[in-house]
This record gives C-alpha cells, structure tokens and sequence, in this order.
C-alpha cells in the first residue's frame, strides 16, 4: 500500500511538472480558449524561465506526419517568450504541439500541455473553431489508472469517431475506432506517465488527460 501511495505521488508529480511548464501561459492549449492559430499571424510562445538557462530552441510538432519543424533556435531563455511569425505556407492540421528545448542540453526540453490546431487563411472555418472544445465532455475513470479505464462522451458521436492515445512526446499508444458514448480501453500495455485521450467526433477534435501507474 505505502508503496503505491509513493508511486503516485511520484507520478502526479510528475505530471504537475510535465504539464506545469507551459500550460499557464501558452496558449492555444487544445483551443478550450478559443483562441486559434493560423497561417500569416504573430503567436507569442512562452515558458517557464526558471527552468532553463542560456539559450533555448523551439520546435513545432506536426504529430499527424510525426516531424519536428525548427521556429527558431539560440533564444536567451530569460526572455521567457517568443512571437513566431506563423509562415504562410505553414502546413495545417489538429495536432501540433511547441517544444522548448535547451540548446545544450538535450533532456531540458519540454512540450506544450497538448495538441492545439492550425489553420489556412485568416480565420478558421471549421465547426470547431467556431465553437471551442472544453475538455469537460470527455470523462475517464479511474483516473489515475492501472489496468482499464472508461472513457464516457458526453456529446453525439458519428460512425467516423475514433481515439486516440497518445503520450507527453506525441507517440501512439492506442487507437481506435468509437460506436458508443461510453468504451472502454485497455492500458494495461502502457508504462507509468502522464497520456492524453484524444477524440476526434464530428469534426470536432477534444483532448483528455490522465495518469498510468504501475
């Protein structure tokens, strides 16, 4: 029992730092805020300064053709935040995430709380763009968990619906095809960490956290 209680506290500690860093500030974050980026526009990138030092690069995750993109590198890290002139012909999609990482050090680095959109032109012209997704719709217990979990849809779904799993660094874990409101899934193949339920319904893409122990 004590050595479960200390496992999980390791792993929500975990996860407090993992998502911590750049979820205060960053934004979009999934587009619960209802902010949206697009093509040929300034976004500010922000991040925690206490935890690098010297200069930091930053990357763009493109998860769906699973590539890292350069927005810039040797940035003093005590500035703190960026403003990325979003290129025109930048690609566009549901799944991309920031990375920061130190320019000397390979293990600092640290990625956006999740996978936030980008879109062609001006504005966005999908559903979801016009109505932002709230994480809320998405219910998953137990959470943390160790074996199975039950993911509850509080929304209609299409015969189109699916999710996905994914981990901190955008690796695929599980995916599948979505009939009900409720599914369950089984995670006992995933290691101890923080993962995100993605779910892509009616054109509309949410994201879900939660915690695997072992």
């Amino acid at each position: 029992m004590k050595n479960s209680i200390a496992k999980l506290l390791v792993i929500f500690s975990f996860s407090f730092f993992m998502t911590g860093l750049l979820y205060a500030e960053f934004n979009p974050n999934g587009g619960e805020n209802g902010e949206f980026w697009s093509q040929n526009t300034t976004k500010t990138i922000k991040w925690d300064t206490s935890y690098f030092h010297n200069t930091v690069n930053i990357y763009l995750w493109n998860m769906t053709s699973s590539t890292f993109t350069t927005i810039d590198t040797s940035i003093q890290a005590s500035l703190g935040e960026y403003n990325w002139q979003i290129p025109v012909d930048q690609p566009t999609g549901n799944f991309f995430r920031v990375k920061i990482r130190q320019t000397d050090s390979a293990e600092l680095e640290q990625f956006s709380e999740t996978f936030f959109p980008i879109y062609e032109g001006s504005s966005p012209h999908s559903e979801f763009a016009e109505k932002p997704v709230h994480t809320e719709n998405i219910y998953i217990s137990p959470n943390p968990v160790t074996d199975k979990i039950k993911l509850s849809l509080d929304f209609d779904i299409s015969n189109k619906s699916n999710v996905t799993i994914f981990d901190c660094l955008g690796k695929v874990w599980l995916s599948l095809a979505l009939n009900t409101n409720l599914t369950e899934l089984n995670c006992t193949n995933l290691p101890s960490g923080v993962f995100y339920a993605v779910v892509n319904a009616n054109g509309k893409i949410k994201t879900k956290p939660f915690v695997v122990i072992r």
